[in-house]
Formats: structure tokens, sequence, C-alpha cells
């Protein structure tokens, strides 16, 4: 409480902020405040344990559980949660090395080829030329993919060597 002289320190400190203590099924209502605890992020994050400060206390009374129960459920969901983060990079480092993988980069190989046959000697506008196959071979496909949309522009584009564009372009 506020007087005139300041604080007095008699507050109380029972209030009831989140409407769970008045509400007729605290749980329900606890389940609802971790409703929008939950739209407050984005998936990945809600599956990969980064919540709101909220959400693990509001977790723990909507099952009913003590502190030391809380602790106990979160240290299980964050095993599982490792367990499933790393099964799902085993799924993506398996498809980036699957033998699939060789048809795709050698059609990459084979247009990185012919548009640097195309280039010759032409640089970017940052100044660069093409890099062989050589360097680019080693790097992921998107990666690749990515420089090859790049250098494709740029012969659209037809830069000439000083970076001044062609009498076509």
């Amino acid at each position: 409480m506020l007087d005139s002289n300041g604080a007095t320190g008699d507050a109380e400190y029972n209030a009831d902020w989140n409407g769970i203590g008045s509400s007729n099924d605290p749980a329900l209502a606890t389940l609802r405040l971790l409703h929008s605890a939950w739209q407050m992020v984005d998936t990945s994050r809600w599956w990969t344990l980064r919540w709101p400060n909220s959400a693990i206390s509001l977790l723990g009374t909507a099952c009913g559980l003590s502190t030391e129960g809380t602790f106990k459920l979160l240290r299980v969901l964050r095993k599982v949660m490792v367990q499933h983060v790393r099964e799902l990079w085993a799924v993506v480092m398996d498809r980036r090395h699957a033998a699939d993988n060789e048809a795709k980069r050698a059609a990459l190989k084979d247009e990185w080829l012919k548009i640097s046959r195309i280039l010759a000697n032409m640089r970017n506008r940052r100044g660069k030329l093409m890099l062989g196959w050589a360097t680019v071979q080693l790097k992921p496909i998107y990666t690749i993919k990515s420089q090859l949309g790049q250098w494709r522009e740029l012969r659209r584009m037809r830069v000439a060597t000083g970076g001044q564009r062609g009498i076509m372009s």
C-alpha cells in the first residue's frame, strides 16, 4: 500500500493474476494459458522445448505436479526431445549422403561446366570469376544450386568484363 510517506509494506501478494485460482476448473484455465503460451512461439521452438518462461510452470500446474514433479517431467521431455532431434539430423545426413545424390550432382556438374564455358572469364558484380567444379563439388547440393542460379542470372544479363552491360541486355 502507498501512503503519503511511500510504501508501507503491507501489500498482499495473493492476487489471482492469471485467473487459475478463481476458476471453476483450474486445470482447464491452466491449459488455456498454456495454449496461449504455445501460440507465442513457432512450432520448431515449441518442439525443441524453447518455451516462454511461464509455460513450464503452467504445464506443471495443469498436470497437478509439484515443483520436483515438474522438474522430473521436464527432464524426461528433454531426453525425448534430444533423441528426436538426433533422429531428425540422422535423416538429413542420410539424405545428403545418399546414393541418389550422385545423379543430382552429375546433372549439376554438367550444367556448371556448361555455364562456366559460356561465361569464360566474365566476372560478377563483385569482380569474382566463376569457381571451377573441383572447388565446388564437395559443397552441399543446395549451395551449388544457389551459386548456379546466381551465375545463370549473370549469363542472362551478359555483363561484360568491365562490369558494363552488353548491347543486347
